[in-house]
């Protein structure tokens, strides 16, 4: 017991290190609590089998996921955990919709995942521009020199990292009556403002329509090359799909997306399962550091280098240093006024990034790795990528499925960090667990299964 006790107490020290290390974490209190509560169950499960220790470690998360349902906060729940090289475990629990006849949620339920789109919008471009040596520098070439019909002076980067203000003349939704219509909006969209962050759906929709193949190399890329067969804008007839309105489940819920297809904003229908592949593709890649360090990055400087660390507490800076601000208007004892806010980095490209705040500002915890991302969707879903510590998790519910005017309930967009922490808490528990029990006992193939529950 004295040498399975040291392994414990070493293994904690080393993934608290590489954890610190990898995240360049100043404050860690929450992780090595997290590592130590581990620590106490992994003791009293030494003599237990692989897929009991398993077992016992993910109870609470999948309680917590089936919970959410049970708690009718949504119809139905699909989740999904892996560690690189570790279990995946998947949860599948409710139904597809309100509805009397809806059908139970699994692995072959789609779900619509809204602005998660984006972050596949910008895979395609960076992997184009790295691996399939693309024509067009993400930096130093505007997007008229790519297609002339678009005069707006951004380059791919700054168009898809929000950085600047982009106003069409009208909603396109309220409008345009088709295609056409909305890409002729699209092409005269103005810059209003630049260097602001500021989250848009317009940028992505330009994006995918810059280039006549756009739709040809998402599917080389996704469906042939990475092998997500549950990924994309398609849906078949004998498809299930669930996430947007529910007495609209075969249409998209996003309207813009109903008028643009392959609209690079919103549109991709996907799974729990289909999103871990994504992830255990991140982790094989070569140069992979490469490819999420630009996705998550939400700056660059004018050299075009990573501009690795924020200027202090996490705001955006201007180029030389100093805080960029925003206006906003609040309103004080029944009286508007106007104040001057510094802009939080949240975002980065179509993703999330790591903030100190954690989830109180983005949807990534701060004991996370340094380029952690997540993607999230206006539908309820939400997608983790932590390739430097080598896990991921994703939680798809839907909630407006279970809504005959099509909305969420109140404050459901922090409704899900709960289980958004014990997704990423389990995790560590199980990385804990897999490096003692494989270094105390040996190799197990047990690791390495699909747990669906």
């Amino acid at each position: 017991m004295q040498k399975y006790i040291e392994l414990l107490d070493q293994t904690e020290l080393n993934i608290l290190q590489e954890m610190i290390q990898n995240g360049e974490l100043k404050e860690y209190q929450k992780l090595y609590s997290i590592l130590e509560q581990a620590k106490e169950k992994i003791i009293k499960l030494k003599d237990y089998n692989v897929v009991d220790v398993i077992n016992c470690l993910s109870k609470e998360y999948i309680e917590q996921a089936r919970q959410f349902v049970d708690e009718q906060k949504c119809p139905g729940i699909s989740t999904g955990i892996q560690n690189y090289k570790g279990p995946e475990i998947n949860v599948y629990y409710g139904k597809t919709s309100g509805l009397e006849n809806a059908k139970e949620i699994d692995e072959t339920v789609r779900f619509d995942s809204a602005s998660v789109t984006k972050m596949y919008t910008a895979l395609q471009y960076i992997y184009r521009s790295y691996f399939l040596q693309y024509k067009h520098s993400l930096d130093n070439v505007k997007i008229s020199e790519i297609n002339p019909e678009f005069q707006q002076k951004t380059t791919l980067r700054e168009l898809l990292t929000f950085y600047h203000i982009f106003q069409t003349d009208g909603k396109l939704e309220l409008v345009c009556s088709n295609e056409g219509e909305a890409i002729s909006l699209l092409k005269n969209a103005k810059i209003m403002k630049s260097h602001t962050f500021y989250y848009s759906d317009i940028p992505y929709m330009i994006a995918s329509l810059l280039e006549p193949d756009f739709k040809t190399y998402f599917k080389e890329i996704f469906e042939k090359l990475i092998g997500l067969n549950q990924t994309g804008y398609v849906v078949k007839p004998d498809d299930v799909i669930t996430g947007g309105s529910m007495n609209e489940l075969n249409l998209v819920h996003d309207s813009k997306a109903r008028i643009l297809p392959y609209a690079g904003h919103a549109g991709i229908y996907t799974t729990s399962h289909d999103s871990l592949k994504l992830f255990n593709w991140f982790c094989e890649i070569q140069d992979s550091y490469f490819f999420y360090s630009n996705l998550a990055t939400p700056y660059f400087s004018n050299s075009n280098h990573l501009f690795s660390r924020f200027v202090p507490d996490g705001f955006v800076p201007d180029g030389t240093g100093k805080m960029c601000y925003q206006t906003t208007i609040q309103e004080i004892n029944g009286e508007k006024v106007i104040r001057y806010e510094p802009i939080w980095v949240k975002k980065a490209m179509g993703v999330y990034c790591k903030h100190p705040l954690g989830l109180d500002k983005t949807d990534v915890l701060p004991y996370q790795g340094k380029y952690a991302f997540a993607a999230d969707g206006f539908t309820g879903c939400w997608c983790n990528y932590d390739i430097e510590n080598q896990m991921s998790a994703n939680i798809f519910t839907n909630p407006l499925s279970g809504s005959e005017d099509g909305k969420k309930p109140q404050g459901y967009i922090w409704m899900l960090d709960g289980l958004k922490e014990k997704s990423i808490e389990t995790l560590i528990e199980l990385k804990y667990a897999q490096i003692v029990f494989e270094t105390y006992y040996g190799a197990s193939k047990d690791f390495q299964k699909r747990y669906i529950k």
